[in-house]
């Protein structure tokens, strides 16, 4: 879908899989969503089960020829981890967790037997200035800064503030208040609505080779109780708001109070988003059956090719929707 210039906030999800049929029957992929070429999967996209580029285990080299065969260009991307995907050119420090091994420039990628095209060594304009912004991004330093688990709990209660207030503050070094508040609604939209997809899905079957039954919507119904409108009803309508370190790591350091105390403006900008005073509600086991639910739900939605954010990770992607989902629906008093 890439290929075709989709992006995975916008394409419609429910279109993929047909696209794809479509591109192994005629043979063709729409570069761009405008330039259609030749194009087989089965032939043109080879994967290598047992081989990586030496840069970074996730890699993907893409190379175009012409109809003669001859290579007009290739360029190899990675994807490293925490959305970033990089390039030689792009490849920036995204932080002390990240694997990304340095090569010489001079030495040949493993199995690459074909020489480098000297063209593809050249910058547009558009790549440069993506570069200088993420530049900059990086040269923003957070305002609470930490490395380990240990040194976020030591800062919190040092500030007498949450993980989440924490997480926050840092946020503004880079954005707005408006937009951090309005960044998060979207991605917990779209975490909320791949739990009513996966709740209400019709199908019986996941898509693939495995004729895997889907579970979560007889589940649901089983659960004799839902939060959501029938299928029948704009069941599709698109997003909604809910109703609903190891060991060897150096030892922290106490900040001094010049260094990390918090000013007027900065507590309160907090002021109205977090510590919400409420009553805690006794949980009854059975709303846990819900959590699980939710937490199939996304996972099997994402088996589906649907929508997903893939946090903390795609194969781990059901887990905080199904957290936050139950929160809202069985704890909180302000959802």
């Amino acid at each position: 879908m890439g290929l075709e210039g989709e992006l995975p906030e916008t394409v419609p999800t429910e279109t993929i899989i047909s696209r794809v049929e479509a591109m192994h029957q005629s043979s063709t992929i729409t570069l761009n969503g405008t330039h259609r070429i030749r194009f087989n999967p089965d032939k043109d996209m080879a994967l290598h089960y047992y081989e990586s580029l030496p840069q970074h285990p996730n890699g993907m080299r893409f190379t175009v020829f012409d109809a003669n065969g001859d290579m007009l260009a290739t360029n190899e991307y990675f994807s490293i981890g925490g959305g970033f995907v990089v390039n030689e050119r792009t490849q920036l420090a995204h932080g002390e967790n990240v694997y990304y091994r340095t090569t010489k420039p001079d030495s040949p990628a493993a199995g690459d037997t074909t020489p480098a095209d000297k063209s593809s060594g050249s910058t547009s304009a558009t790549e440069t200035v993506q570069m200088d912004e993420r530049t900059q991004q990086d040269l923003v330093t957070a305002s609470l800064p930490f490395r380990t688990g240990n040194d976020l709990v030591q800062l919190c209660n040092h500030e007498s503030l949450s993980i989440a207030e924490v997480v926050f503050l840092n946020e503004l070094q880079w954005r707005s208040r408006e937009e951090v508040i309005s960044a998060a609604y979207r991605i917990w939209n779209v975490m909320d609505d791949s739990i009513k997809r996966g709740c209400l899905s019709t199908s019986v079957k996941l898509p693939g080779r495995l004729n895997v039954n889907r579970r979560a919507p007889r589940l649901y119904q089983n659960l004799m109780r839902g939060f959501y409108s029938p299928p029948d009803q704009d069941m599709l309508s698109g997003p909604h708001n809910s109703a609903i370190s190891d060991g060897t790591a150096a030892p922290f350091t106490r900040p001094s109070i010049l260094e990390t105390s918090l000013t007027m403006m900065q507590r309160n900008e907090l002021n109205g988003v977090f510590r919400k005073k409420q009553r805690s509600r006794r949980p009854h086991l059975p709303h846990l059956d819900y959590l699980s639910v939710y937490a199939i739900a996304v996972n099997e939605e994402n088996a589906a090719g649907g929508r997903v954010v893939t946090a903390p990770t795609n194969g781990a992607a059901g887990v905080i929707p199904a957290v936050l989902k139950y929160y809202l629906e069985f704890l909180s008093e302000d959802p």
